[in-house]
């Protein structure tokens, strides 16, 4: 990102003739999507078109003051009515706006206020999730301190709800505050990245069926490689400790990644493995939670690209092999093997919601495996394709106790971005 008071050195041809302290900004993006049994029912298959088109404005009359507004309008065309979908209709909205002020590099400080992006932990933790149509903003107050390499912020938000109709406002009570930090001079070639967040939900209902409202802490840390060798990995770890109604919660979840690329060979082939851990309930109705609560991640293609498994009672093991055959080109195959990490437990989707319910004596852990492809292109600085196709083959979780579910899920995607 420029330093504030400065326009994007290339400004492109939209900005032929406007001030140097103004930059406008549109972006449109069209993807066609065919999914098969949906939500495990063998009758729900789906194609339907998402577009989305952001039209902003970058206005920085001083290197200590920027102010940002972008607009959004997300349409969907062909859906089944009936089926659950995420959020994907929104008519012409106010997606971020927000001031900003001071200079993180010379004063040591920013403060920024407004709707606004929010990112903690490569978005496995709390993420924007651009693979939807309406992507995640949160109204917030942060407060950024930086020294030479290492920055800490600390902010206040809650999350912008979709509205049918109307304007998208948040809701109450709704509210994450916290503290996170990227630190690179603690290990020299590293990034440091701890967190501590309070997750605040009025009037929720716990597992005995009372109704009080849910005050969560989630504290941990991200460490990954930052240097640009062959190898790379990262590992995350963060602990749970609060209350869901009158519940106490006590979890946890683990990442760990090792990849390794051959940047000097032909099509520089990238080898990953990766394996995530997140803790479930081992015993229900006993007033103690032990399945780890998920906050708004990214979720799409971190944990596969059906998005059927996510991070809650979950083991998932992921090995992709990623290419790049030429500059414009990029192909990546990965294979995900999905577990519940306590059988007790039910098993949730990728946005943590329920998506099966499990009875109280099930044995079963195997969820199935996932194989997923996919393409794009990049036509030049402005235009860039994209496609491709997955399957999850069921495996016993999934084949004993959602009625009727075909042993295997589909889905495929053509996108279009401008």
């Amino acid at each position: 990102m420029p330093a504030a008071g400065q326009a994007p050195a290339d400004r492109g041809p939209l900005n032929s003739g406007v001030p140097s302290w103004l930059t406008l900004g549109v972006a449109q993006r069209v993807r066609y999507e065919w999914q098969t049994d949906i939500g495990l029912n063998p009758a729900d298959d789906d194609g339907f078109l998402v577009q989305r088109l952001h039209l902003s404005a970058d206005v920085r009359p001083s290197s200590k003051l920027r102010f940002f507004v972008q607009g959004q309008d997300s349409r969907a065309a062909g859906l089944t009515q009936g089926a659950p979908r995420p959020a994907m209709k929104d008519r012409m909205d106010l997606r971020q706006g927000y001031v900003q002020i001071g200079d993180a590099k010379e004063w040591g400080w920013d403060l920024t206020v407004g709707r606004q992006e929010l990112v903690i932990g490569y978005e496995r933790l709390i993420g924007v999730n651009q693979w939807a149509n309406i992507p995640r903003t949160w109204d917030m107050a942060r407060l950024g301190l930086q020294r030479g390499r290492d920055r800490v912020e600390i902010f206040s938000a809650s999350v912008v709800q979709v509205a049918a109709k109307g304007f998208d406002e948040v809701a109450p009570g709704e509210n994450v505050h916290g503290t996170h930090a990227v630190l690179r001079s603690v290990l020299p070639g590293h990034r440091f990245e701890p967190h501590v967040l309070w997750r605040t939900r009025p009037r929720v209902t716990d597992e005995r069926g009372f109704v009080a409202d849910s005050d969560i802490w989630t504290f941990g840390f991200r460490l990954a490689d930052d240097s640009d060798g062959p190898w790379e990995y990262e590992f995350e770890l963060d602990g749970q400790r609060g209350d869901y109604g009158l519940d106490q919660l006590r979890a946890w979840r683990m990442v760990d990644l090792l990849g390794y690329t051959w940047k000097q060979k032909p099509w520089k082939p990238r080898l990953l493995t990766e394996y995530t851990f997140a803790s479930g309930d081992k015993r229900r109705g006993d007033g103690k939670i032990g399945r780890f609560d998920a906050l708004p991640a990214r979720a799409h293609r971190i944990w596969g690209m059906i998005d059927q498994v996510g991070g809650r009672n979950a083991k998932i093991l992921q090995n992709g092999l990623h290419l790049r055959p030429a500059p414009r080109w990029t192909l990546r195959a990965d294979h995900y093997f999905y577990w519940l990490a306590t059988p007790t437990d039910d098993l949730y989707r990728h946005n943590g919601r329920l998506y099966l319910a499990l009875p109280a004596n099930n044995t079963a852990t195997y969820i199935g495996h996932e194989v997923d492809v996919q393409a794009g292109y990049s036509v030049n600085e402005w235009l860039s394709l994209g496609g491709g196709l997955g399957r999850l083959y069921a495996g016993p979780v999934i084949e004993r106790y959602a009625s009727g579910a075909s042993p295997a899920l589909g889905f495929v995607f053509l996108q279009l971005t401008l």
